[in-house]
């Protein structure tokens, strides 16, 4: 087997072998519906769509990302009996992160 073949078997297996999401903060920990939480960690989709971020139960709508950062819009139902604690869950095709604690 040449060198050329196992190049391109690496590279169609890569994505196998990717690590989930690392999610390592949420900022502010603090936020209001509608309002921007940027959520800093590792091995996020650079295509907005990539990803899915959960608050609580709800799916965030993801305005910008990187592989280290997303800024996510809190849904405007987030938190409709006052201030809550909610996990904040990042998935991408590589998994799901371990959850981060907000107030909304």
């Amino acid at each position: 087997v040449g060198i050329g073949a196992l190049t391109g078997a690496f590279f169609l297996l890569r994505p196998l072998f990717r690590q989930a999401p690392k999610a390592e903060a949420a900022n502010p920990g603090r936020v209001q519906p509608g309002q921007t939480l940027m959520v800093t960690g590792t091995g996020f989709d650079t295509n907005p769509s990539g990803n899915t971020v959960k608050i609580g139960s709800l799916v965030g709508n993801i305005t910008s990302a990187t592989s280290t950062q997303l800024a996510v819009t809190v849904p405007a139902n987030a938190a409709p009996a006052g201030p809550v604690d909610l996990a904040v869950v990042v998935t991408t095709s590589s998994g799901s992160s371990q959850p981060l604690k907000i107030q909304v």
